[in-house]
């Protein structure tokens, strides 16, 4: 079967490259999108959709695969491994074409990267250090085929299996911006020796972490501290939740970010680029979009009533609509970062379909308590979640996985696959 998949990847794979409208597809895809491309390709095989990519578009997704989340609800941690791999289909393009990517990265984020990979010295404290142990000085400053110098400095790698890889990136650099370069380098040089300088290091790296954080916060990102914030609200009990009128800070935060990282693609090319994205999205390369996973549905399983509204806004209202599925990318990116089912972070399709079942359940409670439910405008669907989750946070741990779309009976996301109807029923025997 994994055979089987990968050939059929393959196969779409190679009919999409030669279209005339993958670079435009390429060019409008965001961070997230295009590094989840890349890595369901592969990374080794991903440079011809790299060199596609715009430069900052590029250095975007390649800081969203190098930090990755250990568990839900933790904050991510850098992989060094993911960063290696990156640069070495960077540099099978080409140098300059690795130059200027690395030219686009932020020098916090390059510092950051290079520490992560380079052991920095001085050449007066590097022919010091190799006094230390070689008596003969005329091979104390001979070349040696796992250092090099540029400049005052002499660069190794700290895995000696990275070093052809760090020293090509650091000869681009080299060679398109000497200066830049020597003035990285200063900062991550230990020539102070033993523990000062690491501190120091390590310091200013998790001042970086810390930045970073805060950065992508303010750019509409879901971090693991920004999903417990925002499922914290659900403990505000139902009567303050079903009466609130407006996004909390959090949603506020995410949503503008979305606004403003919408890339725009001129009308005439929207066609092509839809039937692309869609060829890729059959074979698992992409993820689909909000916008059309919102009304999915399988035979096999209930109609929940808040489908049934949001079919309703789409042939009604195509621009509140799409605010819908906006909040419905943000719920999921929620649950994502902040919750595990039995030790297992949300797939993006789980966390839709845990997302509409929760909201579904907090539209049963506020129609139980009279009154007509409007999702057409904000907070529209994040005030159902954050009902229908106080709910569910009240049931006990073991219940928790049926109730958020793994339903115990068959192991399957229960909205499109499980017939048991148990999706969205708190008390029901299948979940205990």
């Amino acid at each position: 079967m994994p055979t089987k998949q990968l050939s059929r990847e393959t196969r779409s794979l190679r009919a999409v490259l030669d279209n005339p409208a993958l670079p435009a597809l390429i060019q409008s895809l965001p961070a997230r999108d295009l590094a989840q491309l890349c890595a369901r390709i592969g990374i080794g095989d991903a440079a011809q959709i790299m060199a596609l990519a715009p430069a900052e578009r590029l250095v975007q997704a390649l800081e969203v695969s190098v930090w990755k989340t250990p568990r839900p609800g933790m904050s991510e941690v850098f992989d060094p491994r993911e960063l290696i791999e990156w640069i070495g289909a960077w540099l099978e393009i080409g140098e300059t074409f690795t130059a200027q990517r690395l030219a686009a990265v932020p020098d916090e984020n390059l510092m950051l990267y290079l520490s992560q990979l380079a052991s920095v010295s001085t050449t007066a404290m590097w022919g010091f250090e190799r006094s230390t142990e070689i008596e003969d000085l005329d091979r104390i400053y001979a070349p040696s085929h796992d250092e090099t110098t540029y400049g005052p400095y002499v660069v190794s790698a700290r895995q000696h299996e990275d070093w052809e890889i760090l020293r090509g990136s650091l000869d681009a650099m080299w060679a398109d911006a000497p200066e830049r370069l020597l003035h990285l380098l200063s900062q991550l040089v230990g020539d102070e020796s033993m523990a000062a300088p690491q501190r120091n290091r390590a310091s200013s790296n998790e001042d970086v972490v810390a930045g970073r954080d805060t950065a992508r916060e303010r750019r509409g990102y879901v971090t693991a501290n920004g999903a417990r914030a925002f499922l914290a609200q659900a403990r505000a009990g139902f009567e303050e939740l079903s009466a609130a009128c407006g996004y909390d800070l959090e949603t506020q935060h995410y949503l503008t970010g979305l606004a403003d990282g919408d890339p725009q693609v001129d009308a005439p090319e929207v066609t092509h680029l839809a039937t692309l994205h869609t060829a890729l999205e059959d074979v698992g390369l992409l993820e689909p979009r909000a916008d059309r996973v919102l009304l999915r549905h399988e035979a096999s399983s209930r109609q929940l009533a808040v489908v049934t509204l949001l079919q309703a806004l789409a042939a009604a209202d195509a621009a509140q609509f799409d605010a819908r599925a906006r909040e419905v990318a943000y719920l999921g990116s929620v649950l994502i970062a902040g919750i595990a089912i039995d030790g297992h972070t949300f797939s993006p399709t789980q966390a839709r379909d845990a997302v509409l079942a929760t909201c579904n359940l907090g539209l049963e409670m506020l129609s139980a308590h009279g009154g007509r439910v409007r999702i057409e405008d904000e907070p529209g669907l994040v005030r159902l979640f954050l009902v229908g989750f106080g709910k569910l946070s009240a049931c006990p741990p073991r219940s928790l996985s049926p109730a958020f779309g793994i339903c115990r009976r068959c192991a399957r996301p229960a909205p499109n696959h499980c017939t048991s109807g148990c999706w969205s029923r708190p008390n029901c025997a299948s979940q205990i």
